[in-house]
């Protein structure tokens, strides 16, 4: 099977979606399968790159987060995916590289799947409107994305709550998780403990977060719990590791409340640390409402480390309360869960662990197979 993947973001960019696209690719071509990736990109990710098997579109810098590209016309894009042959169009994206899709789709009649990774409404803000705006802007992008989304043959999404999203806005979709990579993301006390010496936090509570630094992943939430800790925890760190739009707004807060001691913001984590990182958390908390899964949980629990997030988010339905983590409802609840988890964290580890192999890379990319072969039949 010869399978075209569409997406608005990929390599050298690191984030959920790419990870996922990744895990995907290295399965199905293990399973002697073709897998051809068409992405926004510029010429430095085309040079960069040199895998044959991606082609890479003119985009434009998506200006509120330079990290984001949009393809300015892939519509070239059919005319290659017939010289390749390909059978299947897997969209991962909803701006022009997921138009380029649909048009691929349909100009070799064959079908078509879309994966909804973001909740790309939440993320409205980025546009620098007001409030009101913000709303009508919304209620725009779901009727954008109804339309977009009905053009495809199945839609797949990564969790129950967010199907539900998508079938509240009319987008029928059925459930097929990210994989994790359960091998790559084991407990090392060791590399956990010269993390920790490096960063200088060698004997301190770590809880942790890991991920872009961005409004949306509602770390406010996380500095709130912070205040309540510091005086139940003296002995705790906070560890934002990551990079993203708003670090200045975040480190802000945490100055303005008077917590630098409690809080290290480390930037950027290379790709080949992230383990570590895991390793050295007594906790792990995702404070988010934005995630449709949340893979960085998913790591952290594959690395034996309990994990705290938002009773009402997606990530939520990866833990077992009281056995792999806790869900809190706001930031004094979180605090509260986030000292259980510290205290239990040695019970909670081995079955954090075990919570995490229902969701390997393998497993999840199997059941997208499964997809891909209802619609060839």
């Amino acid at each position: 099977m010869k399978i075209a993947f569409f997406t608005d973001t990929y390599l050298p960019n690191k984030d959920g979606v790419v990870t996922s696209i990744l895990s995907m690719c290295e399965f199905l071509e293990g399973k002697k399968n073709k897998v051809y990736v068409f992405s926004s990109g510029s010429e430095c990710d085309r040079i960069e790159n040199r895998d044959r098997n991606v082609f890479y579109y003119t985009s434009a810098k998506f200006a509120p987060y330079p990290d984001y590209k949009v393809a300015l016309f892939p519509f070239f894009a059919p005319l290659k995916a017939r010289k390749l042959g390909i059978g299947l169009v897997h969209s991962h994206a909803v701006a022009t590289m997921g138009l380029a899709a649909v048009q691929t789709s349909k100009f070799l009649r064959v079908p078509s799947v879309a994966t909804f990774h973001t909740l790309v409404t939440g993320a409205t803000h980025y546009l620098g409107w007001g409030e009101t705006a913000q709303g009508v802007g919304g209620r725009l992008i779901w009727k954008y994305l109804q339309a977009y989304y009905n053009c495809f043959d199945e839609v797949t999404c990564p969790s129950e709550s967010t199907r539900r999203i998508l079938a509240e806005h009319g987008i029928e979709s059925v459930i097929v998780p990210s994989g994790v990579d359960v091998e790559k993301f084991s407990h090392s006390k060791k590399e956990g403990e010269a993390v920790k010496k490096r960063l200088g936090i060698s004997g301190k509570r770590v809880i942790l977060y890991l991920g872009r630094v961005a409004k949306e992943k509602s770390l406010d939430v996380l500095i709130e719990a912070a205040g309540i800790i510091r005086s139940e925890l003296p002995d705790s760190v906070f560890v934002v590791a990551g990079r993203g739009p708003a670090l200045e707004y975040y480190e802000g807060i945490v100055k303005k409340s008077n917590l630098e001691g409690m809080f290290l913001f480390t930037g950027f984590v290379p790709e080949g640390e992230l383990r570590s990182f895991y390793c050295a958390a007594d906790v792990f908390v995702l404070p988010s409402l934005f995630e449709t899964q949340g893979m960085t949980a998913l790591e952290a629990l594959s690395c034996g480390v309990p994990v705290c997030a938002p009773k009402k988010s997606a990530t939520a339905e990866f833990i077992s309360e009281g056995k792999s983590g806790y869900c809190f409802h706001d930031g004094e609840d979180c605090a509260e869960k986030i000292l259980m988890a510290i205290e239990d964290g040695g019970r909670m580890g081995k079955f954090a662990r075990k919570s995490a192999l229902a969701y390997s890379k393998e497993k999840c990319a199997e059941k997208m197979l499964k997809v891909y072969e209802g619609l060839l039949k």
